[in-house]
C-alpha cells in the first residue's frame, strides 16, 4: 500500500462497521461521510458500494435480519412465530440500531422480505385468512418491532432508566416487585413471550 494510502474496505466490511457505530452513536448520526471517517477509509470508497444512506440502511437491516433467523424453521406455525420473534429480540438486545432502522429506507432487500414472507405463510397455517391475515400480520409487526424498540432504547442504560421512571411514580409495586435493573429485565422478558402468546393464540381463535 502506498504510503499515507487509506486501506481500502470490503462492503461486509462497511456494513459491519456501520451497524457498530449506529448502535454506539445512534441511527441520525450515520452517514456515509461519517462511515468513513469512523474507519479513516476514503469516502470514495464508501460510496463504491453505496450511492445514498438508504442504500446503506437496507444493507445493515439485511445483514441484521439474515443473522436474526432462527437456524432452523421446522416445527408448528405457531413455534416458528414464536421462534422467529424471540431471535428478532436477541438480535436487537445486541443491536439496537435493528429496530431503529426497520422502518427506514423504502428499499427492501431478499432477507426483509424473507420475513415478511415465512411469518405470513406460519399465520395461514394457523388458519388466517383475508383481512384476519393482514390484520394479524400488522399486530406481530408492530407488537414485535415496536416492544424491542421501546424496551431498548437507549441501551445500555435502559433498564437503569426505567427502574427509576417506574419508581418515581409512587406505586409500591414498582419499589417491591422491581428492585433493580435484573428484575426490569426479567420482566421486560416474560411481558414480551407472554404478550406474543396472547396475540397468536388471540388470532388463531378468530381464525376458528
Amino acid at each position: 500500500m502506498a504510503p499515507g494510502r487509506k486501506p481500502s474496505r470490503t462492503r461486509e466490511e462497511l456494513v459491519a462497521a456501520a451497524i457498530a457505530f449506529a448502535d454506539q452513536k445512534g441511527i441520525s448520526n450515520l452517514t456515509l461521510r461519517s462511515l468513513g471517517v469512523e474507519l479513516g477509509a476514503a469516502t470514495t470508497a464508501v460510496y463504491r458500494y453505496f450511492a445514498n444512506k438508504d442504500d446503506l440502511i437496507v444493507a445493515m437491516r439485511e445483514s441484521l435480519l439474515l443473522a436474526a433467523t432462527p437456524s432452523s424453521i421446522d416445527g408448528d406455525p405457531r413455534a416458528r412465530l414464536v421462534a422467529s420473534a424471540v431471535s428478532f429480540r436477541a438480535t436487537v438486545k445486541t443491536h439496537p440500531c435493528l429496530s431503529q432502522i426497520m422502518g427506514l429506507a423504502a428499499l427492501e432487500g431478499e432477507a426483509t422480505n424473507g420475513v415478511v414472507q415465512a411469518t405470513m405463510a406460519a399465520l395461514v397455517d394457523l388458519g388466517l385468512s383475508g383481512p384476519l391475515l393482514v390484520r394479524g400480520y400488522r399486530q406481530l409487526e408492530s407488537f414485535v418491532v415496536g416492544t424491542c424498540a421501546f424496551d431498548f432504547s437507549d441501551a445500555p442504560r435502559h433498564l437503569d432508566e426505567r427502574l427509576a421512571r417506574l419508581q418515581r411514580s409512587g406505586q409500591p409495586e414498582f419499589t417491591t416487585e422491581l428492585t433493580d435493573a435484573a428484575a426490569i429485565e426479567a420482566n421486560n422478558e416474560l411481558a414480551f413471550t407472554t404478550t406474543l402468546s396472547w396475540i397468536i393464540d388471540g388470532l388463531v381463535a378468530e381464525a376458528q
